[in-house]
C-alpha cells in the first residue's frame, strides 16, 4: 500500500468492489466457476490443455508445473505452448496446468469465497504432488507466493519464467532490433522485481532506458486489480500519466511481464509494447482478435441465465465478426494461435552457457542442431531408435567405455558408445553413469552441458590432432602430423628454452581448469617454473590451499543438515556459478532453521534466500574479516584448545586485529 501511496495510484488500490457479486460486468471475472472469461475464451478457440492438476491426471505425477496464467493461456496459444514445449526439451518441467491463482476474487467476491478457492487449489497441488511452479505472470508469481506461505507450502518453489529462462540460457541476442528499450515494472513487480530485472539483463546497456518512476517506484498501468470498471476516473488519471513517462523515454519498444500492462500500452504513439514472450521469440499477439473472442465471452456471461449457451468444445472457425465488448471492460486484449508452436534458432538454447551474474550479457552461439539432436537423444531413450534407420546404423560395431564429461568441476561419470568407423573411433551415444560419483539423476537430467560431447568432441572445427603450421603466422597453412612427432617437437623446443633461458622462462595460464588443472600443475612443478596461472588464484585455488594447509588435502564441500548449525558463503555465488548439487542443497538449507549468511556486495540470487545478507562495499572485505575476528576474540567464543595446539601466529593475529 505504502508503494501505491508513493506512486499516486492509491486510489486504484483502495478502489471499493464490495457490490461487485450484483454487477453483471462482475460475472465475467468470477474464476471459481466453470464458465468465465478465460475458459470461455479458450473454448471459443478450440485452446485445450491437458492440465496437470485435474483429477483424471494425477495416475502419473507432474513433480514440476509450468504456469502460464489465465491470460496467456486464454490470449496466445501458440505462445504458450512454444514456452511449454521448451521448457519440456529441457527437463524444466513435467506438465501445464491453465488453473487461475484466483487473485480476482479478491475484487469481485467477499474474503470467505477467495479463501475457499485457494484452499481447493492448494488440495490439487498437495494432490498432484507438486514441488516447483515455472509462472508466466508477475500477478500470479506475487499470489502462489503468498499463498504458499500463508497456506505452509512452503516446500513448493516458486520460479519467474523469465529467470528460468535466463539460467536455461536462451539467447536473446540477435533480437534486439530497436535501438531504445524501456522495460516496465509491473504492480507485483514493485515488490519482488524479478521479472523486470531478468528482462533487463536481456537488454543491452546501451539500449536501456528508464521511466521516471522505475522499479520499486514504477507507476500502475491503470487497468489493475479490475479498477477500470470499479474506478474508470482514477484509471484514466493513472493510465495517462503511465503513458505520458513512457512516452517521454523516446524509447522505440516497451516490455512488460504483464499481459494487463501490454493490452494497456497499445495506444502509445511513439513505441510497440510487447510481452517479453512475443520478444524472445518473436511471435505477435493479435490483439483486435483477442478482443472479439472476450468480447463474445462476456455476451455469454452476461446474458439471461436462461440463455447462457454451454462453450463448445471445438471451434473449426473462429468467427469473422463478434461484437465489441463494452467499452468498461478492463480485462486487456490477449493474442490468438495463429500457427503451430515451434522453437525459432534464436530463441534456441545456447549449449554450455548460463549467466555469470543476473546482470550479465549472455554469451556463445546459437547452436541450430541443438534441438533436433536432443530430440533425437529422447527418442533413443524411449526406444524409439529400432524406428531409425539411421540410429541403426550409428549402433553398429559399437562398444560402451567408461568416461568423463569435463564441462564442469564435477567431472561426472559417462558411459560413451564408441563406434570403430574407417576414418577413426567417434562419439554416438552418452548416458550417465550411476554407479560413479557424482551421480545424481536430477542434476543429469537439468543439465544442458554434458549432451553437448555428442555434438562437439568429433564436430568439423575441432581439432583432434597435432598440426604444424608451415607457413608464416596468420597465413593459415598447417601441416597433419603424428603425436610421437609432435610431442618430439615440442620435448626438444622446451629443453633448448630452459638450456638457454632457465625453465623458469615457460609458464602457463589457464581458463577453466577441470581436468587438466592437477595434471599441468604437475608437468610445470616437474620441469623446474612455477609460473602456472589462471583464474584459479582469484577462484579456487584459495580454498584448496586453505584445505591443504588446515587438512593435508582438499576435501569436498558438502553440507550435512544433521550436523550444520550454521552455514556461511564469502565471495561466491552458487545460484548462477554450481548450479548444481550444492546449489540445490542450499535452497534446502535455507527452508529449515539453519541460518545462512552471505557475504557479497551485491543481492544475487543466492543472497535473496539467506537468513542474512551481509553487503560490504567492493574491497573491504578484509575489514570486514577482520572486525568478525576481534569480536571472536573479544567475547572469547573461540577454542583455546585447539589455538594452542593447532595454530601459528595467533596472538599476532590478535594484536592485528
Amino acid at each position: 500500500m505504502s508503494a501505491c501511496v508513493e506512486n499516486g495510484c492509491d486510489d486504484i488500490c483502495t478502489a471499493s468492489v464490495a457490490d461487485s457479486d450484483s454487477l453483471k460486468i462482475f460475472l465475467p471475472y468470477h474464476v471459481e466457476k466453470k464458465n468465465n472469461l478465460f475458459s470461455i475464451m479458450r473454448s471459443l478457440q478450440g485452446i485445450n490443455y491437458e492440465d496437470a492438476l485435474d483429477s483424471n491426471n494425477h495416475s502419473q505425477k507432474a513433480h514440476s508445473l509450468f504456469w502460464p496464467g489465465c491470460t496467456l493461456s486464454s490470449y496466445s496459444e501458440d505462445l504458450t505452448n512454444t514456452t511449454y514445449e521448451l521448457l519440456l526439451n529441457q527437463n524444466a518441467v513435467a506438465g501445464i496446468t491453465t488453473k487461475c491463482c484466483g487473485n480476482l476474487l479478491r475484487y469481485v467476491k467477499d474474503k470467505a469465497a477467495f479463501e475457499l478457492y485457494t484452499e481447493q487449489l492448494v488440495t490439487q497441488l498437495k494432490s498432484a504432488e507438486v514441488k516447483k511452479l515455472i509462472v508466466a505472470c508477475p500477478g500470479c508469481y506475487q499470489n502462489l507466493l503468498q499463498l504458499c506461505k500463508r497456506r505452509e507450502l512452503e516446500d513448493i518453489m516458486i520460479k519467474a519464467l523469465p529467470e528460468v529462462l535466463n539460467e536455461l540460457g536462451v539467447d536473446t541476442s540477435d533480437i534486439n532490433r530497436t535501438s531504445k528499450i524501456c522495460v516496465h515494472d509491473s504492480c507485483p513487480d514493485r515488490s519482488y522485481g524479478v521479472f523486470a530485472q531478468c528482462l533487463r539483463s536481456m537488454v543491452p546497456k546501451v539500449q536501456l532506458c528508464e521511466a521516471e518512476h522505475n522499479r520499486e517506484h514504477s507507476l500502475c498501468c491503470g487497468m489493475g486489480k479490475l479498477t477500470m470498471i470499479s474506478n474508470p476516473e482514477a484509471s484514466e488519471k493513472i493510465y495517462s500519466k503511465r503513458i505520458h513517462e513512457l512516452e517521454a523515454t523516446g524509447s522505440d519498444l516497451v516490455l512488460a511481464g504483464c499481459l494487463t500492462c501490454v493490452s494497456a500500452f497499445q495506444n502509445l504513439s511513439n513505441a510497440k509494447a510487447l510481452h517479453y514472450l512475443e520478444w524472445i521469440f518473436d511471435k505477435r499477439i493479435d490483439w483486435s482478435q483477442v478482443s472479439n473472442y472476450a468480447g463474445e465471452a462476456i455476451m455469454q456471461l452476461t446474458a439471461p441465465p436462461a440463455t447462457i449457451p454451454t462453450p463448445p468444445t471445438t471451434v473449426s472457425t473462429p468467427p469473422t465478426t463478434v461484437s465489441t465488448p463494452p467499452t468498461t471492460v478492463s480485462t486487456p486484449p490477449t493474442a490468438i494461435p495463429t500457427t503451430s508452436p515451434v522453437i525459432p534458432a534464436k530463441a534456441g538454447i545456447q549449449s554450455g552457457t548460463k549467466l555469470e551474474e543476473m546482470d550479465s550479457r549472455l554469451c556463445g552461439n546459437d547452436r541450430e542442431s541443438y534441438w533436433n539432436d536432443r530430440e533425437r537423444y529422447e527418442n533413443d531413450k524411449k526406444g524409439s531408435c529400432e524406428n531409425d534407420t539411421e540410429c541403426q546404423n550409428d549402433k553398429k560395431n559399437t562398444r560402451i567405455v567408461k568416461s568423463n564429461c569435463h564441462y564442469c568441476g564435477y567431472l561426472c561419470g559417462f558411459l560413451a558408445t564408441v563406434q570403430d568407423a574407417p576414418q577413426g573411433e567417434r562419439l554416438v551415444d552418452l548416458a550417465p553413469d550411476p554407479s560413479r560419483y557424482p551421480y545424481s539423476e536430477q542434476v543429469t537430467r537439468g543439465c544442458l552441458r554434458w549432451r553437448m560431447n555428442l555434438d562437439q568432441i568429433d564436430a568439423p572445427e575441432r581439432i583432434n590432432y597435432p598440426l604444424k603450421r608451415t607457413g608464416e603466422r596468420g597465413a593459415g597453412q598447417w601441416q597433419r602430423v603424428s603425436w610421437n612427432e609432435a610431442l618430439d617437437d615440442i620435448a626438444q623446443r622446451l629443453q633448448d628454452l630452459a638450456k638457454k633461458h632457465g625453465a623458469q622462462t615457460l609458464a602457463s595460464t589457464i581458463g577453466g581448469p577441470h581436468a587438466s588443472y592437477w595434471p599441468l600443475h604437475r608437468f610445470l612443478n616437474l620441469f623446474g617454473t612455477p609460473n602456472n596461472m589462471g583464474i584459479g588464484q582469484i577462484c579456487w585455488n584459495p580454498r584448496i590451499w586453505m584445505d591443504c594447509l588446515t587438512y593435508g588435502w582438499p576435501i569436498e564441500v558438502q553440507i550435512d543438515p544433521a550436523t550444520t548449525r550454521a552455514v556461511f558463503l564469502w565471495g561466491t555465488n552458487p545460484a548462477e556459478s554450481d548450479n548444481l548439487l550444492f546449489w540445490r542443497r542450499l535452497k534446502e538449507i535455507s527452508k529449515t532453521d539453519i541460518p545462512l549468511v552471505v557475504v557479497d556486495p551485491r543481492k544475487t540470487r543466492t543472497a535473496k534466500i539467506a537468513t542474512l545478507h551481509l553487503a560490504p562495499k567492493s574491497g573491504t572485505d578484509c575489514t570486514l574479516a577482520l572486525a568478525l575476528i576481534r569480536e571472536i576474540i573479544h567475547t572469547n567464543r573461540f577454542d583455546h584448545k585447539f589455538v594452542q595446539e593447532w595454530c601459528y601466529g595467533f596472538d599476532e593475529l590478535k594484536e592485528h586485529a
